[in-house]
């Protein structure tokens, strides 16, 4: 597996880029091991432009010519009485409980919000749009954040659940027959028959929404897999980021409500080889969805959940976005400047959390393991910030964000990567155009960044646009 190019790439104060590419070559490495073990050799390779583009992937995406909006006027920062606050308010259920949070009607603007947010205390309105089901966060410093209840205990890698010898993905893939068997996966995922590709005939069952679950979708089928993400049918995605990380990928609705639509969910993770979970716990194990349950149905699948924020915190089964992550973790203070709080180039934690939940799927798969994996998108940013993972007593202790130990320069090139200091920059500054393609959808003709990857040389194009999204077969 080799990887070219420069590595200053995502231009930040803090060490995106290393974080970017390291995380997409894991990804790399364990798809060749699955393709090796299948019989399927492949050299695979990337670059770091197309790892810089497919992170910022989004920005890109254009729909008849057009730039989607990717943050409404009611997510941002807001400055507060004593401080800032950052609000998510993408989705309108989320923007209706922040309005009603600061006691607003559904028709005031952003203009309003500030007005009300300014005159408060960021961590009361934080907490009261939190349990108003809203998305907030006070915007925390890195020392704020060491020694805040939600942080737990921050992890390099996944968080291993269980382990077990299974049904070997492998195996299963070389033994169906779509075309006799009874098969739901023949209607709902119809594939390209004969593909060489190193995941072709292995299934994912995708329970993923916004960007880091269907980033790790993406790149699955981009590889080969049939994969078919699940939607609650009364919380359709962002059009935006459906057309951005849905390509390849099969949509579906199923309402968990409902006893038919579970047992097709269970039919499909039946003759699946792997389960990606976004969701939060607790919305899953309402439904008997949860990992555990599906595990016992279903031991032979290789697993792996994807959340904002570290389990052993407090902050554990809240919701959270990359944006949201990054304000409370200390990274918006490190990006920001002249007193205001700043972002990261992309949105690197949700990027980097879906290529090492690909990563980990694919290890399972190589290994032959069944078994649950888990991630948080706050682990990104801690190391991103070097904070360590732990001490050798158990303790955290504050590191200096701009500390990290990552030293000298290096280009990327072969099965390693070395990468530099923590804050990069462009190589010349100069500005380079993303490559992009254009197809012909039912959205219209959308122009996107392919995957970063390259198998046997040549780079894969971008899949076929999304399905239309529609109910699964009962």
């Amino acid at each position: 597996m080799e990887i070219t190019g420069d590595h200053r790439i995502l231009p930040s104060p803090l060490p995106a880029g290393r974080v970017a590419i390291d995380a997409v070559r894991s990804a790399l490495i364990a798809a060749e091991a699955v393709g090796a073990a299948r019989g399927r050799s492949h050299r695979l390779g990337s670059d770091t432009a197309w790892i810089e583009d497919s992170f910022d992937s989004l920005r890109h995406l254009r729909v008849d010519g057009r730039a989607p909006v990717s943050f409404s006027a009611y997510s941002g920062f807001f400055e507060t009485g004593d401080g800032w606050i950052r609000t998510h308010g993408n989705y309108p259920h989320h923007r209706d409980a922040l309005l009603m949070a600061c006691g607003l009607s559904a028709e005031a603007d952003a203009v309003d919000l500030r007005a009300v947010l300014r005159r408060g205390s960021a961590t009361d309105l934080s907490e009261k749009i939190t349990y108003s089901g809203g998305i907030a966060t006070r915007v925390l410093t890195v020392d704020e954040w060491l020694g805040h209840p939600g942080i737990g205990v921050p992890r390099r890698g996944a968080r291993v659940r269980t382990r077990e010898r299974g049904a070997v993905a492998v195996a299963r893939s070389r033994g169906r027959d779509e075309r006799t068997s009874d098969d739901p996966w023949r209607d709902e995922a119809p594939g390209e028959a004969g593909s060489s590709l190193p995941l072709a005939g292995l299934r994912v069952v995708s329970f993923t929404r916004v960007i880091a679950g269907p980033v790790a979708a993406r790149l699955l089928a981009a590889l080969g897999a049939k994969v078919i993400r699940i939607d609650p049918p009364h919380m359709p995605e962002l059009e935006s980021q459906h057309l951005d990380t849905d390509g390849g990928v099969h949509v579906r609705t199923a309402d968990m409500r409902r006893s038919a639509d579970r047992t097709a969910v269970h039919r499909l993770l039946a003759d699946a080889d792997g389960l990606l979970v976004g969701y939060r716990p607790d919305s899953m194990d309402r439904h008997g969805l949860g990992l555990d349950a599906i595990r016992a149905s279903h031991p032979h699948l290789a697993a792996v959940m994807i959340r904002a924020w570290d389990p052993l915190g407090e902050w554990g089964r809240r919701r959270g976005f990359d944006s949201i992550v990054q304000a409370a973790s200390g990274v918006a203070w490190e990006c920001g400047a002249d007193g205001r709080p700043g972002t990261l180039p992309a949105q690197v934690l949700d990027h980097t959390t879906g290529y090492r939940a690909a990563a980990a799927l694919l290890h399972m798969w190589a290994h032959g393991e069944a078994g649950v994996r888990e991630f948080a998108l706050s682990d990104v940013g801690a190391e991103l910030l070097g904070i360590p993972a732990m001490t050798a007593g158990g303790r955290l202790v504050a590191a200096d964000a701009r500390t990290h130990p990552f030293t000298g320069p290096s280009l990327v090139t072969g099965d390693t990567v070395s990468t530099s200091d923590s804050r990069e920059g462009g190589s010349d500054g100069a500005a380079r155009e993303p490559h992009t393609e254009e197809v012909q959808s039912a959205h219209g003709v959308l122009r996107r960044v392919p995957p970063p990857v390259a198998v046997d040389g040549t780079r894969l194009r971008c899949p076929s646009p999304p399905d239309s999204r529609r109910a699964l077969r009962r």
